[in-house]
């Protein structure tokens, strides 16, 4: 995997995951800022594979998916602020006293 649409995933996927690709971003080839950008996702998760730097092992690439789809999981289960409804607001003025039982 030298370049090509894989290498594409890989770039977009690191993109995701907030890695930067400042020079090149998503070129489909697999060059050192890539391959730096991999290796430090990696090293931030604590995570090595293999030795060897400049080859992208199927581990790495399951790790990096993973951790994808993970974040869109994630994102997808937040609830955006304004789809909440504040039911206090529509109350009115509190009844309770400190103890939290309602005044007599």
């Amino acid at each position: 995997m030298n370049r090509g649409r894989e290498v594409e995933k890989l770039q977009q996927a690191l993109l995701e995951l907030g890695s930067d690709l400042p020079r090149y971003g998503v070129d489909g080839w697999l060059g050192s800022e890539t391959l730096n950008a991999l290796a430090r996702l990696l090293q931030a998760h604590g995570r090595s594979f293999d030795d060897n730097l400049d080859v992208v092992c199927d581990e790495e690439l399951a790790f990096v998916y993973d951790l994808q789809e993970q974040a869109k999981r994630a994102e997808a289960a937040r609830i955006p602020p304004e789809r909440f409804f504040d039911v206090r607001a529509q109350a009115g003025p509190s009844t309770t006293t400190a103890s939290g039982r309602g005044a007599r």
